[in-house]
């Protein structure tokens, strides 16, 4: 039995390519090839085949013509760009590569859920009819936009204005500077900061404990904080009971927005959360793992610090190091950061405590007061961040690693375009041309999408 396929593809206005596929005598190749079981041979089924079947599943579903198109035409585009051939071609490494390069291209954390939809269908058609033993797009999660619902963090430029010019007006504006920094440096949300009192305060090791009681998720943590920091809580608390409120009256938030707004920034999207936020951002861009980073800000789901990263990336060569802010802010030395030496996080191989940043010579392990106390295997010190430095990391070369809320990784400058590491995928093909057949997939896909949608894509 032999098979010709023809296909044609229009390109510009006028001209037309047509390519011919090779002659397959499929008996003669039968009878060479190996056996195979029933899967193996669901498992090559070509993908203009299963797009077929796929658009007449989706129309049984829904009934919606316009979705439906949109869907398949997705997937169409998606085999072309990443060379899929046959059903076993599909893999959960070129959706998230897709879903990567929309992150990438800034586009709104909508698109990105909507992609994943179309994929999600696409991966559990290919699961529940047996042409895949695993769904490819499981694993993949949706993600919601930090810029489109609550505040956003502010970049170090932004930080650097607000900083300078509550310094210039000096008067009751050098108390909003000191609540600023305390809730930017401690990670603290506003209401664990307002809840604060004057026996929270380590003095003797430099540090504040929060208590489970006063903490959103009930979780007592103790946090290192710089020397200036550790001063301008001296000045508010000297000669006041231990049980009374370091900030009182507590600034309100419509006052912060004032102060970003006189500052030169946008007070849109604007609020306490957004130092919160800030701190996170600084922390992922210095290397901390969202384990860490939760536990310095007391989030009990380490996934939540991976929202905040999601619509909040810098680039590499904005990458901070939290030992230097307080040099670009005028503020001195500093007491307890980052040892530049050894600027490792994460957890050795050999099961190693993580290294967090914190001196574990000098963290007590007995607090100056009955809060909790800063034991040397969970403490933390908030280092100070870099505002005003584009270099990379203290001990460190090239760009440091970057993450995001779905397993992304950020990709080099000079890394290939999409869908060029099928070469390296079909490596395992025996004698087969895998490039020449990966080209006339391409170009059969692409026809079965104009003579399914025609030339504007739609029925």
């Amino acid at each position: 039995m032999r098979v010709r396929v023809e296909m044609s593809l229009v390109v510009g206005e006028s001209a037309c390519i047509s390519l011919t596929c090779r002659e397959l005598d499929a008996t003669d190749e039968a009878m060479s090839a190996e056996p195979q079981s029933v899967q193996g041979v669901v498992r090559t089924a070509l993908i203009p085949t299963l797009l077929t079947a796929f658009d007449g599943e989706l129309e049984r579903r829904s009934g919606s013509t316009v979705r439906r198109g949109q869907t398949v035409r997705l997937i169409g585009r998606m085999a072309v760009d990443y060379r899929w051939n046959v059903a076993a071609d599909v893999t959960r490494d070129d959706m998230r590569d897709h879903l990567t390069r929309l992150v990438r291209a800034g586009r709104k954390s909508a698109t990105h859920n909507d992609n994943l939809k179309k994929l999600r269908l696409w991966g559990r058609f290919l699961h529940d009819e047996g042409y895949l033993p695993v769904d490819p797009s499981a694993g993949l999660t949706f993600v919601r936009n930090i810029y489109e619902s609550g505040s956003r963090p502010l970049s170090r430029e932004e930080l650097r204005a607000l900083f300078a010019h509550l310094r210039d007006q000096g008067g009751q504006a050098t108390r909003r500077l000191d609540l600023y920094q305390l809730m930017l440096f401690s990670a603290l949300r506003a209401s664990e900061t307002r809840r604060l009192r004057v026996g929270d305060i380590d003095h003797e090791h430099g540090g504040i404990a929060l208590r489970a009681i006063d903490s959103k998720t009930g979780h007592a943590r103790w946090i290192k904080l710089p020397e200036e920091v550790m001063d301008s809580l001296v000045r508010y608390t000297s000669g006041r009971a231990s049980e009374d409120p370091i900030w009182s009256p507590f600034t309100r938030r419509e006052t912060f927005k004032i102060d970003c707004s006189k500052a030169g920034i946008s007070p849109a999207k604007v609020g306490y959360n957004s130092l919160r936020k800030s701190f996170v951002q600084f922390a992922d861009h210095e290397g901390w793992s969202a384990m860490q980073i939760a536990k310095v800000t007391g989030h009990r789901d380490p996934g939540a610090v991976s929202k905040i990263l999601y619509r909040h990336y810098f680039t590499p060569q904005e990458k901070l190091t939290l030992s230097k802010v307080r040099d670009s802010l005028g503020l001195g030395a500093s007491r307890g950061t980052v040892a530049d030496e050894n600027p490792r996080t994460g957890v050795d191989e050999g099961g190693k405590k993580p290294y967090l940043g914190v001196d574990q010579s000098e963290a007590p392990m007995v607090a100056a007061n009955p809060s909790p106390q800063p034991d040397p295997e969970t403490s933390i010190a908030v280092a100070p961040i870099d505002l005003g430095s584009d270099q990379a990391a203290v001990g460190g070369s090239g760009p440091g690693r970057a993450r995001s809320s779905v397993g992304y990784r950020e990709p080099d400058d000079d890394e290939p375009p999409a869908g060029a590491g099928y070469a390296g995928r079909d490596a395992g093909r025996g004698e087969r041309d895998t490039l020449k057949e990966a080209e006339l997939a391409g170009v059969a896909i692409a026809a079965w999408l104009r003579a399914r949608f025609g030339r504007g894509g739609r029925e």
